[in-house]
């Protein structure tokens, strides 16, 4: 049994479902580009340049993206929460931009009527970044709203900018790579090394490593390919929602008896991964890996800034999710359990 890490792709199980994302994201204006990165260029040709305020725990590509803006960092908790205080402290009339970041599909409301009026007051934009939330609340409080779903389905690439506002004038700034997507060919090799055992595991982490290269290279803004539109028709919402928190639900209980518990977590939310912290996470990883179950680390952190961080480093070092995603059923869980307690470190 293998758990985690890239999807594969199975064009035998797709069908057309009209509870697919393009509806559950009908009320918004919405931009498809070929990852959240372009989604965040593109969006940066329409929002003041100036000062904006990045969470201290936040994906370097992000950071990257807002190279010719003066950046701040706000704290994030051990617990995944903004730091009211420090967030406050911090917006001014300076500030042009604040960034809010779900983590790991937890929304939290209590903050949004604070930043409602403060916005109200400074004026300032906030963009919020839903890749790890999008299917328990579409927005909460974003101006604009950013998600890199290909984290979310077996697509080949994929991203959304999505806003109330009308934002069909950027659509110009946007290319059309042509051709199909190269991590489909990746995709549909794990598929045949899992279904049918074939002899490809290598070549495909090869390419999908090579894809990830690729996008931290690329300085262009491209659409979402042909393909991978026409695939997101055939995902069921509803089923993807029940199906992580199914997983995530039954995961949590077996964890619980190994003295292990997610950091965050809320009875509503649908869930990106199951995260937790463990000291020797290093190890403690090589160890799953060891019985082919991949686990993500979000995020290793070599910004200079954030390195002095003693928070945010410390939730880097410690930090790491497991797969509880649609691929997934009871007996992968279960799996996950019974390593994770054979491995007695744990704790």
């Amino acid at each position: 049994m293998e758990v985690g890490s890239n999807y594969d792709l199975d064009i035998s199980q797709l069908y057309y479902t009209e509870d697919n994302i393009y509806r559950y994201l009908a009320n918004f204006n919405t931009i498809y580009t070929d990852s959240g990165r372009s989604a965040l260029k593109l969006l940066n040709r329409l929002i003041p340049c100036g000062k904006i305020l990045l969470p201290s725990y936040i994906c370097e590509s992000v950071i990257h993206s807002y190279d010719g803006f003066e950046i701040d960092f706000y704290q994030i908790t051990g617990d995944l929460d903004i730091d009211v205080n420090d967030l406050m402290n911090k917006l001014d009339e300076t500030v042009k931009v604040l960034y809010i970041m779900n983590y790991f599909g937890k929304v939290k409301k209590e903050l949004s009527d604070i930043l409602v009026e403060r916005r109200k007051e400074l004026g300032f934009v906030i963009i919020e970044d839903t890749t790890h939330s999008i299917l328990t609340r579409a927005c909460t409080i974003g101006d604009y709203c950013i998600c890199s779903i290909r984290k979310w389905f077996p697509i080949a690439d994929g991203g959304i900018l999505y806003t109330k506002e009308d934002i069909s004038m950027l659509k110009e700034n946007i290319c059309n790579r042509g051709g199909v997507f190269p991590s489909l060919d990746a995709m549909l090799l794990k598929h045949m090394y899992l279904k049918y055992h074939v002899d490809c595991n290598e070549l495909y982490r090869e390419m999908f490593y090579s894809v990830e290269k690729n996008f931290d290279k690329q300085n262009g803004i491209y659409f979402i390919s042909e393909f991978s539109k026409k695939l997101l028709k055939c995902f069921s919402i509803g089923e993807i929602m029940c199906k992580r928190k199914e997983n995530y639900l039954f995961l949590k209980e077996k964890l619980s008896n190994l003295g292990i518990a997610p950091i965050c977590f809320e009875e509503n939310m649908i869930p990106f991964t199951l995260p937790f912290y463990i000291k020797e996470r290093d190890i403690f990883r090589n160890k799953l890996i060891e019985n082919k179950i991949y686990c993500a680390v979000h995020w290793p952190i070599t910004n200079v800034h954030l390195r002095k961080n003693e928070i945010a480093l410390d939730i880097s070092k410690k930090i790491i999710s497991f797969p509880i995603d649609q691929r997934y059923n009871e007996s992968h869980m279960q799996y996950i359990y019974d390593i994770v307690k054979k491995c007695c470190i744990y704790s």
